[in-house]
């Protein structure tokens, strides 16, 4: 959000100058610490930054950029921008608050004894609100016991390497990130018999190939109970990991038909809650236990990713807090916030034009943030149609 925020700042106000403040050594924030095989979940050219194409060819939908093309593009892109001379990119830096008026501390990574501060003669611009995190960003949140074989996602990516070799594996998390290993392990000759996957929580997920490709939806029929808010998602051609359980959460993972067969595939799926304890014997979850051994590689998929966050006011005084203002995809949010930025110093005419909604994690999360959504699209097009139609990232 902040690379692409930055991105339109910089086209739009030719007098600018901009410091980014970045606690990564290399531009990408989360992309540098995920899997090797991860890819996006929904198309290249959506995402990145306005200025420039990400996918291979230009509105190719099918690509689905991998992690290690995504930082190098960052890398380009940074380059591109401390080629305008108006930006200076603090590398391996942190922030350290407000010292002043106007004024805040910096330091490098681990050395706060050799801050300095910032003049800031604009604004201030919060790139960190919705913080991302991934499985090899922290330790597990979780009790591992001596023993216990437990690895980030990570891990996967070499794994014919691993030793000992494990004689089983358990995922350990039930959103794209669990998704992810499932599929990595099984493509890579891994049996669906060999595999227990720890699902705390089902999430409805959109379909990849309808709502980007064109495809018919998947015929399924599910049970709603009587639900609206389940009848709402289905009759959107929502899908379900598993037709017969009723999800509780969606979180915006997107998925193919093949990618769904497959976990279906999968026939040990454990749905007791969120893992409190991780044993030599036993995985002690919150609704009950189930039994383990040493020759199990756990592998550690529980990240909350994007977490849900209550929106504060997006322009406020000489502060930014960069906020999503559609559902789903966060990047086009930080450039029209840019875009607004840019066209009025008045901080009410533009939180009037987009307000903040919160990132989606309960089912009733939708009916209630979707008129914002819908809204915030209105106004961009109302008050910048031409830019707003014509953005990549839209």
């Amino acid at each position: 959000m902040g690379m692409s925020f930055t991105d339109v700042l910089l086209s739009e106000n030719k007098d600018c100058s901009v410091i980014m403040v970045d606690r990564q050594p290399t531009p990408g924030g989360h992309w540098n610490f995920s899997y090797d095989f991860v890819t996006l979940h929904q198309p290249a050219m959506v995402y990145g930054v306005a200025s420039e194409p990400l996918e291979t060819e230009h509105h190719n939908p099918r690509d689905l950029s991998s992690g290690p093309k995504i930082c190098a593009y960052y890398r380009r892109v940074m380059e591109k921008f401390g080629a305008t001379g108006r930006l200076r990119h603090l590398a391996a830096h942190e922030y350290l608050g407000e010292k002043g008026e106007s004024v805040y501390g910096v330091a490098p990574v681990g050395d706060a004894g050799a801050h300095f501060t910032i003049e800031v003669r604009k604004k201030l611009v919060d790139a960190t609100f919705l913080q991302v995190t991934v499985p090899a960003m922290r330790a597990p949140p979780f009790e591992v016991a001596e023993g216990a074989r437990v690895v980030p996602i990570n891990v996967l990516a070499q794994l014919e390497t691993i030793a000992p070799k494990p004689s089983r594996f358990c995922v350990l998390g039930g959103g794209k990130t669990g998704m992810d290993a499932v599929l990595h392990l099984l493509n890579h000759g891994i049996s669906q018999q060999d595999i227990t996957w720890v699902v705390p929580n089902d999430s409805y997920m959109i379909d990849r190939d309808a709502a980007f490709y064109g495809a018919r939806p998947l015929d399924e029929e599910y049970d709603c109970a009587g639900d609206p808010v389940h009848q709402c998602y289905a009759d959107k051609g929502a899908l379900r990991m598993d037709p017969a359980v009723m999800p509780t959460k969606f979180r915006c993972c997107t998925v193919a038909h093949k990618e769904l067969e497959a976990f279906r595939s999968v026939k040990d799926v454990v749905r007791m809650g969120r893992v409190k304890t991780l044993g030599t014997d036993q995985i002690e979850l919150e609704n009950g236990a189930v039994p383990t051994n040493t020759n199990t590689l756990h592998v550690d998929c529980t990240a909350n990713g994007l977490t849900r966050r209550d929106p504060v006011p997006i322009f406020d005084g000489g502060k930014i807090t960069l906020q999503s203002l559609v559902w789903c995809t966060y990047v086009i949010s930080a450039a029209a916030t840019a875009k607004l930025e840019c066209s009025s110093d008045d901080n009410a005419f533009k939180n009037d034009v987009v307000t903040p909604v919160c990132h989606p994690e309960s089912l009733d999360d939708q009916s209630v943030a979707m008129p914002g959504v819908e809204r915030n699209a209105m106004n961009m097009k109302m008050h910048f149609g031409d830019w707003w139609m014509k953005c990549r990232l839209n």
